[in-house]
């Protein structure tokens, strides 16, 4: 998924989707160690900075996560010049890298990357440059996001059903089991919606097979997902293949979520590389 970079500013009570890859794309985060070790340095990290995590997947060699910045009374203690705790931020307001989010993600990269090179004996850059993150305007990208996440398992064939892949946040948000980091449960969720009326969006939507060719021809345009132009072509790939988000009821049954005719021609092409 294609992410525009520049606008990072961070500010309270966001949400942010993060995408990070491992260097040169190596399978160092595919072991059950490694991903224990990854989830606890992205609890620590949360906590550090008082970030709430919405959901999240960690592939072979790559994560991605939903987060949302704290309220505004404790982003401004974070950020405050006067700030010198080392659970703090150590940059003043008006430095470009006083952003929670960025120094969170960035205290999860370091220790993550530190305690699986110590144990495989590793050097140099753990992950691929910058972390990616684009910020989430509204339910329907939010909604799009964590279904997208979700179904990354499905997609490289190593789970049948998003909620069957133990490394993700996908059977909590099905109601089927539990994260193995605590995910957010305020009551004053993002975008004026309720936690109940997301979950049931997010449970459905993740299981529509329809989203990962809408995904696949949206990718290859190479437009930034949170651009105007990005939105409105990915809102029409969705609009062709006859799924929505917001929908509270899908448009067909579960056995004829297969893929679309509109992109049969399009994504065969591309699987078949």
């Amino acid at each position: 998924m294609v992410m525009n970079t520049i606008a990072r500013k961070d500010a309270p009570n966001t949400v942010w989707h993060i995408t990070s890859r491992v260097n040169w794309r190596v399978w160092h985060l595919r072991t059950e160690e490694a991903c224990q070790a990854f989830l606890e340095c992205l609890s620590g990290a949360l906590k550090r900075f008082f970030v709430d995590l919405i959901g999240y997947v960690v592939m072979s060699n790559h994560y991605h996560a939903v987060v949302r910045s704290p309220d505004e009374e404790v982003y401004r203690q974070l950020t405050g010049r006067r700030t010198r705790c080392r659970h703090f931020l150590p940059w003043p307001s008006s430095h470009p890298r006083s952003t929670v989010i960025g120094q969170c993600i960035r205290e999860l990269q370091l220790s993550v990357g530190k305690r699986i090179q110590k144990k495989l004996g590793l050097t140099g850059h753990f992950w691929e440059g910058k972390h990616h993150r684009r910020r989430l305007e509204d339910e329907w990208a939010l909604v799009t996001a964590v279904a997208y996440d979700h179904r990354n398992p499905v997609v490289k064939n190593m789970a049948p059903r998003p909620e069957d892949y133990p490394r993700s946040s996908a059977a909590w948000w099905a109601g089927s089991g539990q994260a193995a980091v605590p995910l957010c449960t305020r009551s004053d969720f993002p975008f004026g919606t309720t936690l109940e009326r997301v979950r049931a969006r997010v449970a459905r939507f993740q299981l529509d097979k329809r989203l990962d060719d809408v995904m696949t021809v949206f990718q290859k345009s190479r437009l930034p997902i949170d651009s105007p132009k990005g939105r409105r072509y990915l809102e029409k790939l969705m609009r062709e293949a006859g799924i929505d988000p917001l929908g509270d009821e899908p448009k067909t049954t579960s056995e004829e979520r297969g893929t679309s005719s509109v992109f049969r021609s399009s994504t065969s092409a591309t699987r078949s590389r």
